[in-house]
């Protein structure tokens, strides 16, 4: 399964949590439950998450699976070098500046609504 961004991230957060609980998954991510559930369910057929129920039988819990453990490990470096290249190409610097920007249009469209 080739990993998508969203996913990658997803499995950064079972990793860092688990054993974690979907809700608790919902609030760290702050992914909506529709959305990350089928996102769950599309790494478990993968067989890289694995799902237990908890000791309340109506919550689930997450871990990554071995398989999901070593994909998250081959990922890493990919990822890591794609936000290296980014930086270079986009310094941080310039994400702040292309922030400032977007509030002021955002703000400037605002006022034009209100008036």
């Amino acid at each position: 399964m080739q990993l998508r961004a969203s996913q990658l991230a997803l499995m950064w957060a079972i990793l860092a949590c688990e054993p974690v609980e979907m809700g608790r998954l919902v609030d760290v991510t702050q992914a909506d439950q529709t959305t990350l559930s089928r996102t769950v369910e599309k790494l478990r057929r993968a067989g890289i998450v694995a799902i237990a129920r908890g000791e309340d039988r109506r919550v689930r819990v997450l871990r990554l699976t071995a398989k999901g453990r070593r994909q998250f490990a081959r990922a890493m470096p990919l990822w890591e070098d794609s936000q290296r290249r980014t930086a270079r190409w986009l310094p941080v610097t310039g994400l702040e500046d292309l922030a400032r920007q977007a509030r002021k249009l955002a703000r400037a469209a605002g006022a034009g609504r209100a008036a």
